[in-house]
């Protein structure tokens, strides 16, 4: 289908906020914007799509959702080394259901969007593992995941 996306930075701190490489030298700015830009704006195409369901029943289920955007107003552009008009997420879970309420988690996401430059964050203490560079995220997370819903179950 046809999209139109907008983003207004209200708050100037964040509007020029820049990435900043191990040296301390500027590499990139919010959505690629000018480091003062507060207005993000893109017309184009999207891409969307979806699948939930169970591999095994009741015990093993698999979620995706895919969503592709194409810029239009930056086609000409092409897959510069910084730019490209070509936005894709992609987020992926498997859980294995142990009980109602409790399962385990593998999630796997996926982005790709060089107007961002995204930073490593590799953190021990949470378990959390990212492969981060320019434009492209990969983010992935094994969780034990507790449910209970509270109040009245007439």
């Amino acid at each position: 289908g046809v999209a139109y996306n907008l983003m207004y930075v209200a708050n100037d701190e964040i509007a020029q906020f820049a990435a900043r490489d191990k040296d301390g030298n500027v590499i990139g700015s919010l959505h690629g914007n000018p480091l003062n830009g507060k207005a993000l704006s893109q017309a184009g195409l999207t891409l969307k799509s979806r699948y939930r369901g169970f591999i095994v029943e009741d015990k093993l289920s698999y979620e995706t959702d895919f969503n592709f955007f194409i810029d239009l107003l930056k086609r000409d552009a092409g897959f510069k080394k910084d730019n490209s008009p070509i936005d894709i997420e992609w987020n992926n879970n498997i859980a294995y259901i142990i009980t109602p309420g409790i399962s385990i988690n593998l999630t796997l996401d996926l982005l790709f969007d060089k107007d961002i430059v995204f930073v490593s964050d590799s953190d021990e203490e949470t378990g959390r593992d990212n492969f981060t560079k320019e434009g492209v995220s990969i983010n992935s997370n094994f969780l034990l995941t507790v449910r209970k819903t509270f109040g009245n179950e007439d």
